[in-house]
């Protein structure tokens, strides 16, 4: 651990040049244009996050159901950064992507100084880490959310009186129903929103007007549980008068005279924006921010999803780069990753749309191919040595040599998944090893 520690310690500089390089590709220009000082205080504080990670646990921490991890210490420096970064309005999906450089760089730290089970020892503390990063700010920033929305809460109760001003002026669409969902009133965000004028709706039921068919049913508990009472908070998709949705988060409060519920108040928010940042913050939890294919939390789960519920053939391949080591000793980093590139676009022409392809290491890839014996695998094998011989002769640039090992059963039930993965593995090397002694 004092070696790795040490490290951390010594390579400041290269996480924080590495870092730069993943921002220049990705387009953060923000992070581009900071001072240098910030940049190395920030890798100064995430390093000693990691560091006494290990002080703490002595060993890979687990993630914990119960555990808040916003109270952990050792998340207590990303906790302060995510404070400070939202407070400058920087948005949340921003700040975890910036994050997702930063563990990148470290673990292709611990990529370029280490090998066989250390690289995966360290790798996978990297990754425990900045997951106990992730959720603890995620955490946080929830809980502000949270509290900002009890504190405007709270303010419309004390603005009771001043609700028409409020009413008319506030940036979310709201409707006034009355306890049969008939319009009373709508604002001017609410005509913005959905493209109707008061005129067009008044007194019609809501259902009517902006729920899709398919969701009336649900649209009409929300009424019923805001009628009861309750103070409603969902999201849900909604239509326009142009017959496009939006997805919008819905918000119900009963209107109150005289203490007997006479109606209701609907606040509408559009969350198209936020719904896209989340469907790309899952692309990137399983995706290789390289190449894009997807990474090994995602083949790892296809391999649990395979052994628990397939019942059917499966080939793996296991495919390695040869000498991608020495193109990144010799001609630098940048030279390697585009030979990484280069390989995923040739496999991925070469294997049908049902397959699962990932990057799984540095210079390692694998491929499910559901439905396939050895036969089949050993054919898509073949197409892909032909289709790498067919681009070395048309490139350039530096050739691309892959050593390809497969595997196959005929009933996934039958066999351990880990053990067909380390059968691939143990024949890629072994091809591995013949071209070496062929060279």
């Amino acid at each position: 651990m004092e070696r790795f520690i040490k490290l951390l310690t010594d390579n400041s500089s290269w996480i924080i040049d590495r870092t730069l390089y993943y921002a220049r590709i990705h387009g953060y220009d923000d992070f581009i244009a900071s001072s240098d000082r910030s940049r190395k205080m920030t890798v100064f504080g995430l390093s000693q996050s990691i560091i006494a990670a290990i002080r703490k646990y002595g060993d890979i921490p687990g993630l914990y159901a119960n555990e808040d991890y916003s109270k952990d210490p050792i998340v207590s420096f990303t906790i302060t950064e995510t404070s400070i970064h939202r407070t400058r309005g920087v948005e949340m999906d921003s700040f975890l992507c910036l994050l997702k450089l930063y563990k990148q760089s470290y673990t292709d730290l611990v990529h370029a100084h280490y090998d066989g089970e250390e690289k995966d020892y360290f790798s996978l503390l990297i990754q425990r880490v900045y997951d106990r990063f992730e959720i603890g700010i995620t955490t946080e920033w929830t809980r502000l959310c949270l509290a900002e929305i009890e504190e405007v809460n709270k303010k419309l109760e004390q603005q009771q009186e001043n609700f028409q001003q409020l009413f008319e002026n506030s940036p979310d669409a709201i409707a006034m129903l009355d306890i049969k969902d008939r319009i009373i009133d709508i604002n001017s965000a609410f005509e913005k929103l959905f493209g109707y004028s008061q005129e067009e709706i008044q007194d019609l039921c809501i259902n009517d007007v902006i729920i899709p068919s398919q969701y009336i049913e649900d649209g009409l508990h929300l009424s019923d549980a805001v009628i009861d009472g309750s103070i409603v908070q969902t999201e849900a998709i909604r239509e326009r008068k142009n017959g496009t949705q939006v997805y919008v988060s819905i918000t119900g409060y009963p209107i109150y005279r005289n203490n007997v519920i006479t109606g209701i108040n609907v606040f509408y928010s559009d969350i198209t924006k936020r719904k896209e940042t989340e469907e790309k913050l899952l692309q990137l939890s399983f995706h290789d921010s390289l190449t894009g294919l997807y990474n090994r939390t995602f083949f790892e789960q296809q391999m649990k999803y395979f052994q628990e519920n397939y019942q059917n053939k499966l080939a793996i391949l296991v495919c390695d780069i040869d000498g991608l080591k020495i193109t990144n000793d010799s001609f630098g980093h940048d030279m390697g990753d585009t030979l990484i590139l280069a390989v995923s676009k040739v496999i991925s022409r070469c294997l049908r749309t049902e397959d699962i392809f990932a990057r799984i290491g540095g210079d390692e890839f694998a491929v499910f191919l559901p439905g396939e014996d050895s036969e089949g695998a050993k054919a898509v094998c073949n197409k892909i040595q032909e289709a790498l011989v067919s681009y070395n002769a048309k490139t350039s640039g530096p050739s691309l040599n892959v050593s390809i090992g497969y595997a196959s059963l005929d009933n996934v039930s039958t066999v351990n998944m880990t053990e067909l993965f380390k059968i691939a593995d143990n024949q890629m090397y072994h091809a591995k090893h013949l071209r070496n002694k062929r060279a």
